[in-house]
C-alpha cells in the first residue's frame, strides 16, 4: 500500500492482517540479491530427482511489469547448494544454500503479530480486568510533564519514590499480547482471561479481549474482531523481569503499599 507516507504491507493469506514490514522487506532484499551458481540440466524430463516436481519452497515477486518465481528443491549431494528453477529459464540451476536465509521462516514471521500497540503519550486511560480484579491506569501528559495514576494513586510520590517507570511496565506487558500461533478459526471457551480498554486522547476506544482456549493459551480479539491466533498465558503470569502482567501489577502494588 503506497497511499501513505511510507510503504505498508498487508498479509492476505493465511490471515488478512497488517504485514510485518521489516521481515517482508528483508525477504525481498535477500531474494533480489540471489545469484545462481551452476547449470545442471536443460529442459529436464524428471524434475522429481531434483526435488523440483513439488518444490519445498517457492517465492514469487511481482512488480508493475512482471512476476518472477524461484523454486527450491533438494540440496545437492555435498549439501552446500540447492537445485532451483527460475521462471523464464527452462534449466535446472544451483544456488548457494547459505544465501537462502528465508526459506525456514514460518508464516507468522511475515504477519504483524501484536494485538494492539500505541505510544502511551496518546492515552488518557488504560482500564483492564485480570485475575478477578479491575485496574485503571490514568495518563495526564503535557509535553515533558507526566502525571500517572495507578487506581487513582499518583505513582510519583517524591524524588526518591518515583515509580513512573514501574507504572509503564504494566502497559509494556499488555503490549506484549500477540499471536504466538496462527489459528484461522477461533477455538476457545467463553471465559475471559484478560479484558482491556484503551482510551485515546482523541476520544476513541480500543478493546483487547483474551478468551481462554486451554490451560496454557487464550484467543485474542481486538474491537470484537478475532485476530487469527492465540497467545500463551505465561506472558501474563510471568515476573516483572520478563514483563509478565502479574509480576508488574504485584510490583506496583508493593511500591505503593497497596495490600490485596
Amino acid at each position: 500500500d503506497m497511499s501513505g507516507e511510507q510503504r505498508e504491507w498487508d498479509a492476505t493469506y493465511p490471515l488478512k492482517r497488517k504485514g510485518s514490514r521489516a521481515n517482508i522487506e528483508s525477504l525481498i532484499s535477500a531474494a533480489v540479491s540471489l545469484v545462481t551458481v551452476d547449470h545442471v540440466e536443460s529442459n529436464p524430463d524428471n524434475l522429481a530427482k531434483y526435488g523440483l516436481e513439488v518444490p519445498f519452497f517457492q517465492l514469487s515477486i511481482t512488480d508493475n511489469k512482471k512476476t518472477v518465481t524461484m523454486m527450491l528443491g533438494n540440496r545437492t549431494p555435498e549439501g552446500t547448494h540447492y537445485y532451483c528453477l527460475v521462471s523464464g529459464i527452462d534449466d535446472v540451476l544451483t544456488i548457494q544454500a547459505d544465501t537462502i536465509i528465508f526459506a525456514d521462516e514460518v508464516q507468522l514471521s511475515f504477519i504483524y503479530e501484536y494485538a494492539y500497540m500505541v505510544n502511551y503519550i496518546e492515552l488518557t486511560q488504560l482500564k483492564f480486568k485480570y485475575d478477578g480484579e479491575e485496574y485503571i491506569l490514568t495518563y495526564e501528559i503535557d509535553g515533558d510533564d507526566e502525571t500517572l495514576y495507578f487506581n487513582g494513586i499518583n505513582v510519583y510520590l517524591d524524588e526518591q519514590r518515583d515509580y513512573r517507570f514501574d507504572f509503564k511496565c504494566i502497559g509494556t506487558s499488555l503490549y506484549g499480547i500477540a499471536i504466538d500461533t496462527i489459528e484461522i478459526e477461533p477455538n476457545h471457551t467463553d471465559e475471559i482471561i484478560i479484558d482491556i480498554e484503551y482510551t485515546l486522547k482523541d476520544g476513541s476506544v480500543v478493546t483487547v479481549v483474551g478468551y481462554k482456549r486451554d490451560d496454557y493459551t487464550y484467543s485474542v480479539y481486538v474491537n470484537d474482531e478475532y485476530i487469527g491466533g492465540y497467545s500463551n498465558i505465561r506472558g501474563l503470569t510471568g515476573t516483572k523481569e520478563n514483563y509478565g502482567l502479574a509480576g508488574c501489577i504485584a510490583d506496583m502494588k508493593s511500591l505503593l503499599g497497596i495490600k490485596d
